[in-house]
């Protein structure tokens, strides 16, 4: 049986990004009707946000709200989903493939000495192990990676690729507690690509 999956939420200004609705439902229709989907939303004022969360198919929502966390960090980022994957204690925890969680993922991956693999766009379980496409060579071929060994599991999701599906339903909300934030490189304003 799955231990469970954890999902990174992604979200800009309290907005949750469409990709992570997405991976949320994935991770619940992989996960089956028993198996725990847990939501891991850091940032800065998004308690309402994490609200919402249950209703597309996370059981457990995990908040880290830190006016540290309120751009993105790698390193902040980071220490919030390993605290939150030392409580659960997951089978995978997914991404979705955005920049900020190509950027996320493997950094995650290195830091719990677990494989990854990006930008998948089918996925199937096996009991404990999963089995991914993901397109390769400009999308000309596709190479299939199975996972196994040591869990959990780190798997970024293709955005527009798996569906959102609103399943009604609230998720329990907690608070990530135990947190050291050490952030060394801060961001302190993300500036739009300007024209010409």
């Amino acid at each position: 049986m799955m231990a469970g999956i954890l999902v990174f939420v992604e979200q800009r200004e309290g907005e949750i990004r469409k990709a992570s609705l997405q991976a949320i439902s994935q991770a619940k229709r992989e996960g089956g009707a028993g198996g725990q989907v847990t939501a891991v939303l850091p940032g800065s004022g998004i308690a309402g946000a994490a609200a919402g969360l249950g209703a597309w198919g996370a059981d457990k929502v995990f908040v880290a709200d830190d006016a540290n966390l309120g751009l993105y960090s790698a390193e902040g980022y980071a220490e919030v989903v390993a605290k939150a994957v030392e409580q659960v204690q997951p089978s995978a925890i997914f991404f979705a493939g955005t920049a900020m969680g190509r950027d996320l993922a493997p950094r995650l991956a290195a830091r719990l000495g677990v494989g990854a693999i990006p930008d998948v766009v089918a996925l199937t379980v096996d009991g404990e192990a999963f089995s991914a496409e993901r397109p390769v060579y400009s999308g000309k071929a596709v190479a299939t990676a199975t996972t196994g060994g040591k869990a959990p599991q780190v798997i970024s999701l293709r955005p527009n690729v798996f569906a959102a599906e609103e399943l009604g339903g609230a998720g329990e909300v907690v608070v990530l507690d135990g947190l050291s934030l050490s952030i060394r490189a801060v961001v302190k304003e993300l500036l739009a690509a300007g024209g010409g």
